[in-house]
């Protein structure tokens, strides 16, 4: 297993299976390790190195065209992989930070 470009498998909202295929991936896997983080730093810490997959709440994601989302819970049931953060400045100048999915 391993991950494939954006450009070879865009997001198309469908409810249907998952048509990767292995022989499109650009990386692969070779080793994992399964561990928990207990704060925003030490997960932006942990993704200088590599991606990391987290489990979210992406019940409010559906259809996603591009956005940032506002959201805190700890009901979960998606797993995403994270690849780096950013902020972006937002009304009345305050900072909006996200991660990058």
């Amino acid at each position: 297993s391993g991950a494939i470009l954006d450009s070879e498998y865009p997001y198309k909202y469908t409810k249907s299976a998952c048509k990767a295929s292995d022989q499109n991936r650009f990386a692969e896997i070779l080793s994992y390790s399964i561990g928990s983080v207990s704060s925003d730093l030490e997960l932006k810490n942990l993704i200088v190195d590599r991606p990391i997959t987290v489990y979210v709440d992406a019940s409010k994601w559906s259809p996603y065209d591009g956005a940032i989302f506002k959201c805190r819970t700890k009901k979960t049931n998606h797993a995403v992989m994270v690849v780096g953060w950013g902020e972006e400045r937002a009304i009345r100048d305050t900072m909006t930070k996200y991660w990058i999915i």
